[in-house]
């Protein structure tokens, strides 16, 4: 038995300024942005992932630090420590103009983009590097499956809330 621990942790096997993640069935790499591929998400069978985003400024990752609630009951205390290590973030501020991105680690990897005002909300272009087949469907989600039609990777379409908690696409 081994507790999951996906927080994000400097890799220099990874390359300069990397922070690697390894919760439970995927690895997660996140290096300094600014080239084609800075994200890479890959799982226990060698199938991989990677991703860049069109006009990313180049911006060293930051780990995410969430604080874990104080508690006067010792079990209550290992149960929130264990939830709190079994998850993981990185930020890279002002990645695209007015805008962060957030990566979040926990069995699942997802990002995040955060607007920072409404004028700085616009498409944001993925460029994704993968052996894996891409079946987009309508809903704007996007299935990765390998070479037996296997589904390896599943990402969800975009979703775009305000502070109202209005949703959109």
């Amino acid at each position: 038995w081994e507790e999951i621990d996906a927080r994000f942790v400097p890799d220099k096997e990874y390359g300069e300024n990397s922070l690697v993640s390894r919760g439970g069935h995927l690895t997660a790499v996140c290096a300094p942005s600014g080239k084609d591929a800075f994200i890479t998400v890959a799982d226990r069978k060698d199938h991989s992932l990677s991703w860049g985003i069109e006009g990313a400024k180049a911006v060293v990752p930051e780990t995410v630090e969430e604080k874990i609630p104080e508690t006067d009951d010792p079990a209550e205390g290992m149960f929130l420590e264990a939830m709190f290590n079994a998850q993981g973030s990185v930020r890279y501020p002002e990645i695209l103009p007015g805008i962060d991105m957030t990566a979040h680690m926990d069995g699942r990897f997802k990002d995040c983009f955060v607007y920072q005002d409404r004028a700085a909300v616009k498409p944001v272009t993925f460029h994704i590097n993968t052996p894996l087949h891409p079946e987009y469907d309508k809903d704007g989600s996007v299935i990765l499956r390998d070479e037996n039609d296997e589904t390896v990777f599943f990402m969800m379409p975009p979703l775009l809330y305000d502070a109202k908690g209005s949703e959109g696409s």
